[in-house]
């Protein structure tokens, strides 16, 4: 048996995102720390890191300092740290940038492994889903057929649950698909969203949502950062979920001044992208979609919260 505490999204940062206090930056660093304790305390086999260890994909915006207390947070843990790329990781979802991104200096602690293949774990196979074009665009599903089967599947990639909604403009695939039937369970980050432990036929899914909190909206508010001990059994496997004890209350984290017009701009700005959607807009990147929609004629408010909501999708 293994006992691997998984760990999701942390979006490791110098400042602080958009409607988060100053303190952020100290905050999601003292939520690693207490992984690596917990890992250590309990005496758990490793951490599996499910990608976006840093928030900003620029490399030259993210500080030597920033790095380092990553870096000597993560030495501290006894067993090993295994990662897989987000899409923050990367530039532009390319493998090939890892080696100049943060986390490529990350990986050369000798306790931490950046996986982008599959691998083995004692007596588990697992395969890997980073944050790249093809788990992340709309080309989801071609993506992961091409994987081959193992044990378990390891994603950085929008999965949802049965009967749950998500938005059109959106890339996503429905843990009812029947590709995900050749793995017996499948760990999955990217969306920041607390889906917990569930079972589509034969398969598990685990989804404890990010250690960071993501936006400001009304399920962020509510939910609580947590983490989960997963035990990897032959015969059936469980996840243990842990609320990490030094996360502070939303109302302690978020700038919160007027929740009404700020829902109201988030309403505004969603009917808009829905509506590019089925415009002529030919870009497909995120990227590309915040740059036309920057240079619109419309109203100011609406163009910086439709980017934001642009931005914390791929924060997911």
């Amino acid at each position: 048996m293994q006992k691997i505490l998984v760990v999701n999204d942390p979006h490791v940062s110098d400042k602080a995102p958009a409607r988060r206090t100053d303190t952020y930056p100290e905050d999601i660093l003292e939520k690693l720390k207490e992984c690596v304790s917990l890992c250590n305390s309990k005496d758990l086999d490793g951490i599996f890191l499910l990608g976006d260890l840093f928030h900003i994909k620029a490399a030259s915006r993210v500080s030597h300092y920033i790095v380092n207390r990553v870096m000597s947070i993560f030495r501290a843990c006894t067993k090993p740290i295994h990662i897989i790329p987000g899409n923050h990781d990367l530039s532009s979802g390319r493998l090939e940038s890892l080696s100049k991104q943060p986390l490529g200096v990350v990986s050369k602690l000798d306790n931490v492994f950046v996986h982008t293949k599959g691998f083995s774990l004692g007596e588990f196979s697992f395969q890997v889903a980073p944050g790249v074009a093809e788990f992340m665009g709309e080309f989801i599903l071609d993506g992961l057929e091409k994987l081959p089967s193992s044990d378990f599947l390891l994603a950085h990639t929008i999965i949802t649950p049965m009967n749950s909604t998500f938005p059109s403009f959106v890339p996503h695939i429905s843990s009812t698909n029947n590709v995900f039937s050749k793995w017996s369970g499948v760990i999955y980050g990217h969306i920041h969203d607390d889906h917990g432990f569930y079972t589509v036929g034969n398969t598990w899914f685990c989804n404890h949502g990010s250690i960071s909190r993501g936006v400001l909206d009304e399920k962020t508010l509510k939910r609580v950062p947590k983490v989960a001990i997963l035990h990897f059994k032959k015969e059936g496997c469980f996840a243990e979920p842990l609320e990490l004890s030094c996360a502070k209350p939303a109302e302690d984290v978020f700038r919160i001044m007027d929740k009404e017009e700020e829902d109201k701009k988030r309403l505004d700005a969603e009917e808009f992208l829905n509506s590019i959607v089925k415009s002529s807009i030919s870009m497909t990147t995120k990227e590309g979609v915040s740059s036309v929609i920057m240079g619109m004629d419309i109203d100011e408010d609406v163009k910086t919260v439709a980017v934001e909501i642009l931005e914390s999708v791929e924060e997911y």
